[in-house]
C-alpha cells in the first residue's frame, strides 16, 4: 500500500491543524520559536514558505516532524527522542535558541543559586572557580 502525500502547498494547513491539536495559539508558537506573528501567520495561511531551518524550528515547537509538515506523511507525524536530537543537538552554530523571557531567566538563576547553596564551602569555592574559568572563554559569555 502506498501513501499519497501532499506537497509543500499544504504546509500551512498542517501547521495550523497541529497547533490546534497541541492547543497552541499563534502567540504561543511565536514565543516558543522567536518568530514574529506576521511571519508565523504567513506560514499558516500559505502566503509564505519557510526555509528548512525555520520548518525544523516550527516542527520542534509543535512536536512533529519536518517530513510531516512538508509532505503530510502521517507515519512521520510525531517526533521521536532521536528526531529532537537531530533538530537541536547544539552542534550547528545556526541552531536557533529563542530568547528566554525574564521569568525564565529568574527561574534558571534561582535554580542555580539553590544548587550552589546546597554545596559545602569547598564545593562552592570550586564552583566559583569553574564559573570564573568559563567567563574567561569568549564563546561562553553573553546571550547566544
Amino acid at each position: 500500500m502506498s501513501i499519497m502525500v501532499d506537497d509543500i502547498t499544504g504546509f500551512g494547513k498542517r501547521l495550523s491543524k497541529r497547533m490546534m491539536e497541541m492547543k497552541l495559539s499563534q502567540a504561543d508558537v511565536c514565543r516558543l520559536t522567536g518568530l514574529s506573528s506576521s511571519m508565523l501567520s504567513g506560514y499558516c495561511t500559505g502566503q509564505r514558505t519557510p526555509s528548512v531551518h525555520v520548518a525544523a524550528i516550527l516542527a520542534k515547537a509543535i512536536n512533529t516532524t519536518i517530513d510531516f509538515l512538508v509532505t503530510g506523511n502521517p507515519e512521520k507525524a510525531t517526533l521521536s527522542p532521536d528526531d529532537i536530537l537531530l533538530i537541536d543537538d547544539g552542534s550547528s552554530p545556526y541552531t536557533y535558541k529563542p530568547k528566554p523571557t525574564a521569568q525564565e531567566k529568574r527561574q534558571k538563576e534561582q535554580a542555580m543559586l539553590d544548587l550552589f547553596r546546597k554545596l559545602n564551602s569547598i564545593g562552592q569555592a570550586k564552583a566559583l572557580l569553574y564559573v570564573s574559568d568559563l567567563h574567561s572563554i569568549a564563546k561562553y559569555v553573553g546571550d547566544r
